[in-house]
């Protein structure tokens, strides 16, 4: 048996029973965090905003920061915050109750398991969902999202002028012209409209 962590975008793919089912046939056992990942990752760039004046590329997504990092410029700061997918995978891999069996960590897109993967962590893989899915037999219909359940606005809460981009040829546009003096934070997602078209569960 394995655990296996799936993802908020496959998550809301499959109706929750044929899932389950699906995964049981796998030999998985879901897991779940124990900690408030999400809570945690906003409050790092609420930090990093509250002490310094620069404008905060926001890190979330492994590709866009990519395509951001080809833009250095003195006013940017990119900050050292892990994805929060990155984190559940951590926690999940230093989880004694976990420690009897592999990890298997699901992302919405290859660039989320490369970088989780280029971690090391012990007896845990990263891996896409149409990876780890279309290897397996018995196959369960996904359902069509239209609107990804991880939309732009997730900095809203801090208070701070925040620019939101979505789309590669957006994101390279913006950076070309340097137009972020007006911004305290950069909210970046590569995939159009969100990770629901991310190329791992497409």
């Amino acid at each position: 048996m394995n655990y296996i962590f799936i993802n908020p975008v496959t998550d809301a793919m499959f109706d929750s029973d044929d899932l389950e089912k699906y995964l049981a046939q796998r030999d998985c056992k879901r897991v779940y965090c124990n900690e408030p990942w999400v809570d945690v990752v906003l409050n790092k760039y609420k930090y990093i905003l509250d002490n310094t004046a620069k404008c905060v590329v926001d890190m979330r997504c492994p590709a866009a920061a990519m395509e951001a990092g080809k833009h250095k410029h003195e006013n940017l700061v990119f900050p050292d915050i892990h994805p929060i997918l990155i984190h559940c995978g951590i926690e999940l891999s230093e989880r004694q109750d976990l420690k009897d069996a592999k990890k298997i960590i699901t992302t919405p897109c290859d660039a989320l398991a490369d970088y989780g993967n280029a971690l090391g962590l012990d007896n845990t893989e990263f891996v896409s969902w149409n990876k780890w899915y279309y290897n397996g037999n018995d196959m369960i219909k996904p359902k069509v999202i239209s609107k990804s359940p991880l939309p732009l606005g997730f900095f809203e809460k801090l208070k701070y002028p925040v620019k939101s981009l979505t789309g590669r040829d957006v994101i390279t546009s913006f950076f070309e012209k340097e137009n972020f003096g007006d911004y305290r934070l950069l909210e970046m997602l590569l995939c159009h409209e969100g990770c629901h078209n991310g190329d791992g569960v497409c």
